[in-house]
């Protein structure tokens, strides 16, 4: 009889993923139990100063940088932006402590880090997109999209056309013009009468804007693709281990910004917990539900992760952060944070996120960026879970 092929197949850590689990419990337990003021830069004040008082505008700005994690944090923001330049610099010197290879191990970290912020610059203070808060219908929305650069086009044109100035110029006046009108016009005219969730909205503005920057890139005689650096040489990672699974869960955290890193995601969640702590009303919208979201975050990561295991040990990565920066968190939001909403907004978002996107991406032509697949397969999945769980015991239809 022969042997059978998955007699030698790796599989995912069970240990890793308790591990997780009962970390991610232990800190939203923390966050919950423990005193915390709600004093310190709430996020009312912060809307309503933002289109007028360069102060608060700079807040924003930093606190858009961790937006597509719902955290919107102030020191959240600065956290992952200090962390990411301490996980290159770690690269950069071969250290042990570098965890996961920032940008992907093509060395761009600075032009990837660059040209997002300097499309969210012009997002916030050239285009005054933020001036829109302060409209009858921005204050009755309460938030805009202006965080779209800093997470998606122009950092997709440096990948697809290399690092160097006239790229990065370009990439963020197209990324930061192109991205915002797109989501806050679905959100403006589509999600908000009739009450989805307005990350759908934000992925479609990177999606769809995407594609309309790309195309326009390869119109442009000073665009060029050209292949990123070569991967540096990585020692072999036993992905079965507890070890390597708790750092991929908190890697995840930063897939968004394209720094794929835990020392970066480190500092993100660093910044965002303190923000709770010294001012609850702060972080998430002022909706003092940051413990839920996070908690919510490290489920669904970790059980897509879990998962789709096979997938990592075959491909090398697989997008297990598409419902920690989308389905997962709206959903919670949705629901006020109950726990029907954070369990199921993990489960079936790490579910259905991750293979769709994936199915995307074998699809996807050469020309594109894989940003467009994940962001579709969050605008998709958050649709249609949001759809389904109106109808679940327990949830409801919240927006009707």
């Amino acid at each position: 009889m022969s042997a059978s092929p998955f007699k030698d197949a790796k599989r995912p850590s069970t240990l890793g993923f308790i591990i997780v689990v009962v970390a991610a419990l232990l800190l939203y337990l923390l966050m919950t139990m423990l005193p915390s003021s709600d004093a310190w830069l709430p996020y009312s004040t912060w809307a309503k100063e933002a289109p007028t008082n360069l102060l608060y505008r700079i807040y924003w700005f930093f606190g858009d940088v961790v937006e597509a994690q719902f955290h919107k944090s102030l020191l959240g923001g600065v956290g992952v932006l200090l962390f990411g330049l301490l996980a290159w610099i770690l690269a950069s010197n071969r250290s042990k402590w570098a965890g996961f290879s920032i940008c992907y191990g093509t060395g761009l970290w600075p032009w990837i880090a660059g040209v997002s912020l300097l499309g969210l610059f012009l997002s916030d203070f050239v285009f005054d997109y933020v001036g829109i808060l302060g409209t009858p219908r921005g204050m009755e929305l309460g938030w805009i999209p202006t965080f779209v650069p800093v997470v998606s086009i122009p950092a997709a044109v440096i990948f697809v056309y290399g690092g160097n100035w006239r790229n990065l110029l370009t990439g963020s006046i197209l990324g930061g013009l192109i991205g915002f009108p797109i989501a806050y016009f679905v959100i403006d005219k589509m999600l908000a009468p009739a009450g989805m969730p307005f990350v759908i909205g934000n992925v479609t503005g990177m999606w769809l804007g995407g594609i309309i920057t790309l195309e326009i890139c390869r119109q442009l005689p000073w665009m060029k693709p050209v292949p990123a650096p070569g991967a540096p040489e990585q020692p072999n990672q036993d992905k079965s281990s507890p070890t390597w699974f708790i750092r991929r869960v908190i890697a995840d955290f930063t897939e968004a910004n394209f720094f794929g890193n835990e020392v970066a995601s480190v500092g993100l969640l660093l910044g965002s917990v303190l923000s709770w702590f010294i001012g609850s009303l702060h972080p998430a919208y002022g909706s003092g539900l940051l413990p839920h979201i996070i908690l919510g975050q490290a489920l669904a990561s970790a059980i897509g992760i879990y998962l789709y295991f096979h997938k990592w040990e075959e491909l090398g990565w697989y997008p297990t952060f598409v419902p920690v920066v989308s389905v997962t968190p709206a959903i919670i939001l949705i629901y006020g944070g109950s726990w029907q909403s954070i369990v199921f907004g993990a489960l079936l978002g790490a579910l259905i996120g991750p293979p769709v996107a994936q199915m995307i991406l074998d699809r996807l032509p050469n020309k594109w960026h894989p940003l467009i697949a994940n962001t579709f397969s969050m605008a998709l999945s958050t649709a249609l879970i949001a759809w389904v769980l109106q109808y679940m015991p327990g949830f409801g239809r919240p927006w009707f």
